[in-house]
C-alpha cells in the first residue's frame, strides 16, 4: 500500500491505524507530568499517565476547550 496510496497501516490487538505518507508529523512533548484521557473532559477516564518530556504525536487542537488530541508511538489516540 505504501508505493501505490502512500499510506502505511497499523494494527494493534483492538484497533487498526492508517497513517498517510503526505503529512508532515509534528511531535511534542510535554512540559510536566499529564494524563491521558478517553475523551475532552476532567471527569474523563485517564487511560494512561505520562512523565515529563514525554515525546508524542500532535493531531489537531480544540481551541474552544484546549484539549489536544495526540497520537502516542503505540499507535493510539488519546486527549490531554
Amino acid at each position: 500500500m505504501t508505493s501505490i496510496y502512500n499510506i502505511e497501516a497499523f494494527t494493534t490487538e483492538n484497533s487498526a491505524v492508517i497513517s498517510s505518507l503526505y503529512e508532515e508529523l509534528i511531535t511534542v512533548k510535554t512540559s510536566k507530568k499529564i494524563s491521558l484521557k478517553e475523551k475532552a473532559s476532567g471527569f474523563s477516564k485517564t487511560v494512561q499517565k505520562l512523565d515529563k518530556e514525554t515525546e508524542l504525536i500532535f493531531l489537531e487542537e480544540d481551541k474552544k476547550d484546549g484539549w489536544i488530541k495526540v497520537l502516542t508511538y503505540n499507535r493510539k489516540v488519546w486527549i490531554c
